[in-house]
């Protein structure tokens, strides 16, 4: 059986935006994923937050990239082999719950909450994952970048 994760718009990005930390191991999930070993899935709201990154990232001169090529990555990011989950009124109210329950922010709880849901990991290059935490939070939901290593994925 395929590995299953729900992917961050922080380690989509890395894909696209070529100046980010950490790119050699968001492409390896990439290629994983191009290659059926990885099945991947997101809630609706990656596609939103990767257009604000790429729109963001034509005002930054650290980040060369027009306009064009913000629109070129963008169309190639909707062909990739993403199962995009859009949560009804009750489930956006439990991750709201969930939000609030943890002092954590809506867009990322609904990744933690879809990984719950799904019983997988949450794949983030957000180091803020990978450090304290409340105790009772669900950090086996949570495979950050920083910390995964190639000889522990599985194939």
């Amino acid at each position: 059986m395929n590995e299953m994760l729900v992917l961050d718009a922080s380690v989509v990005a890395k894909w696209y935006l070529n100046d980010e930390k950490l790119i050699e191991k968001a492409e390896e999930f990439l290629i994983r994923i191009l290659a059926g070993q990885i099945e991947a899935h997101a809630p609706e709201i990656l596609r939103y937050e990767l257009g604000h990154l790429l729109t963001k990232a034509q005002r930054q001169p650290q980040r060369p990239i027009d306009p064009a090529q913000s629109e070129e990555v963008y169309r190639e990011f909707c062909l990739l082999p993403i199962t995009f989950h859009q949560l009804d009124d009750t489930e956006r109210q439990e991750v709201l719950a969930f939000a609030n329950t943890f002092r954590r922010g809506f867009y990322d709880s609904s990744y933690v909450w879809l990984a719950g849901h799904l019983g997988c990991r949450w794949l983030t290059s957000e180091q803020r994952y990978g450090g304290k935490l409340p105790l009772d939070y669900p950090t086996q939901r949570i495979l950050t970048l920083e910390s995964y290593k190639q000889s522990s994925r599985r194939t």
